[in-house]
Protein backbone atom coordinates (compact mmCIF):
# COMPACT_ATOMS: atom_id res chain seq x y z
CA UNK A 1 0.00 0.00 0.00
CA UNK A 2 0.79 3.70 -0.72
CA UNK A 3 0.22 5.68 2.32
CA UNK A 4 2.16 8.52 1.27
CA UNK A 5 -0.62 9.35 -0.75
CA UNK A 6 -1.90 13.01 -2.43
CA UNK A 7 -5.51 13.90 -2.62
CA UNK A 8 -8.12 16.96 -3.58
CA UNK A 9 -10.87 18.52 -1.21
CA UNK A 10 -14.21 18.22 -3.47
CA UNK A 11 -13.96 21.85 -4.26
CA UNK A 12 -10.88 21.66 -6.23
CA UNK A 13 -11.00 22.45 -10.21
CA UNK A 14 -10.49 19.88 -12.35
CA UNK A 15 -7.73 21.39 -14.17
CA UNK A 16 -5.96 21.76 -10.66
CA UNK A 17 -6.49 18.51 -10.02
CA UNK A 18 -5.02 17.08 -13.15
CA UNK A 19 -1.93 19.04 -12.52
CA UNK A 20 -1.43 17.72 -8.84
CA UNK A 21 -1.70 14.34 -10.26
CA UNK A 22 0.92 15.19 -13.28
CA UNK A 23 3.17 16.47 -10.35
CA UNK A 24 2.63 13.34 -8.41
CA UNK A 25 2.86 11.00 -11.03
CA UNK A 26 -0.63 9.56 -10.12
CA UNK A 27 -3.75 8.17 -11.95
CA UNK A 28 -6.11 8.34 -8.75
CA UNK A 29 -6.69 10.46 -6.38
CA UNK A 30 -9.33 9.91 -3.56
CA UNK A 31 -11.75 13.23 -3.03
CA UNK A 32 -11.75 14.10 1.08
CA UNK A 33 -13.98 16.56 2.59
CA UNK A 34 -14.42 16.61 6.35
CA UNK A 35 -11.78 14.54 6.84
CA UNK A 36 -14.15 11.82 5.45
CA UNK A 37 -13.37 9.92 1.61
CA UNK A 38 -16.22 10.74 -0.45
CA UNK A 39 -15.19 10.00 -4.19
CA UNK A 40 -12.23 9.40 -6.39
CA UNK A 41 -11.15 10.96 -9.60
CA UNK A 42 -8.89 9.28 -12.14
CA UNK A 43 -7.06 10.60 -14.88
CA UNK A 44 -9.37 9.38 -17.58
CA UNK A 45 -12.43 10.85 -15.67
CA UNK A 46 -10.28 14.27 -15.50
CA UNK A 47 -9.75 14.37 -19.26
CA UNK A 48 -13.08 12.94 -20.13
CA UNK A 49 -14.61 15.78 -18.46
CA UNK A 50 -13.01 18.18 -19.70
CA UNK A 51 -12.99 17.02 -23.26
CA UNK A 52 -16.68 16.94 -22.79
CA UNK A 53 -16.81 20.80 -22.32
CA UNK A 54 -16.29 21.10 -18.46
CA UNK A 55 -13.93 24.23 -18.05
CA UNK A 56 -10.74 23.21 -16.00
CA UNK A 57 -10.43 26.31 -14.34
CA UNK A 58 -14.05 26.59 -12.90
CA UNK A 59 -15.36 22.83 -12.93
CA UNK A 60 -15.08 21.49 -9.21
CA UNK A 61 -13.60 18.06 -8.76
CA UNK A 62 -17.21 17.35 -6.93
CA UNK A 63 -19.51 17.91 -10.18
CA UNK A 64 -17.29 14.83 -11.48
CA UNK A 65 -15.80 12.89 -9.07
CA UNK A 66 -17.10 9.16 -8.59
CA UNK A 67 -19.37 8.59 -5.56
CA UNK A 68 -19.98 5.25 -6.15
CA UNK A 69 -16.50 3.92 -5.47
CA UNK A 70 -15.06 0.93 -4.01
CA UNK A 71 -12.66 1.13 -1.32
CA UNK A 72 -11.07 -1.42 1.00
CA UNK A 73 -10.94 -1.49 4.91
CA UNK A 74 -7.55 -1.71 6.12
CA UNK A 75 -7.96 -4.42 8.45
CA UNK A 76 -9.10 -6.80 5.23
CA UNK A 77 -6.74 -9.03 3.84
CA UNK A 78 -4.98 -9.12 0.27
CA UNK A 79 -7.59 -11.51 -0.74
CA UNK A 80 -9.94 -9.59 -0.16
CA UNK A 81 -8.60 -6.23 -2.20
CA UNK A 82 -8.08 -8.32 -5.03
CA UNK A 83 -11.71 -9.64 -4.94
CA UNK A 84 -12.97 -5.74 -5.34
CA UNK A 85 -10.50 -5.05 -7.55
CA UNK A 86 -11.02 -8.02 -10.43
CA UNK A 87 -14.92 -7.30 -9.84
CA UNK A 88 -14.86 -3.92 -10.70
CA UNK A 89 -11.68 -4.33 -12.91
CA UNK A 90 -9.84 -1.38 -11.08
CA UNK A 91 -6.02 -0.78 -11.00
CA UNK A 92 -6.04 0.80 -7.94
CA UNK A 93 -7.94 1.64 -5.03
CA UNK A 94 -8.24 4.09 -1.81
CA UNK A 95 -7.38 2.09 1.57
CA UNK A 96 -9.70 3.89 4.67
CA UNK A 97 -8.85 2.99 8.38
CA UNK A 98 -12.89 1.79 9.15
CA UNK A 99 -16.30 2.34 7.83
CA UNK A 100 -17.13 4.79 10.27
CA UNK A 101 -14.26 7.35 9.91
CA UNK A 102 -13.81 6.83 6.08
CA UNK A 103 -10.32 8.19 6.78
CA UNK A 104 -8.24 7.46 3.75
CA UNK A 105 -4.83 5.86 4.59
CA UNK A 106 -3.76 4.88 1.63
CA UNK A 107 -3.73 3.47 -2.26
CA UNK A 108 -3.32 -0.24 -3.02
CA UNK A 109 -2.23 -0.94 -6.18
CA UNK A 110 -3.13 -4.05 -8.35
CA UNK A 111 0.62 -4.56 -8.72
CA UNK A 112 1.43 -4.47 -4.65
CA UNK A 113 -1.55 -7.03 -4.77
CA UNK A 114 -0.20 -9.42 -7.25
CA UNK A 115 3.51 -9.45 -5.46
CA UNK A 116 2.23 -9.67 -1.86
CA UNK A 117 -0.13 -12.88 -3.15
CA UNK A 118 3.06 -14.32 -4.56
CA UNK A 119 5.43 -13.36 -2.07
CA UNK A 120 2.78 -15.94 0.39
CA UNK A 121 3.19 -18.72 -2.26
Amino acid sequence: MQSLIVGVAKSTKLGSALKLMDRSAVSLVPVVYGGKLIGTITRHELAKAIASGSNPETTPVERVMREDFQFVEAKAGVDDAARIMIRHHLARIPVVNNLSDMLCIGIVSATEVLKAKNKRR
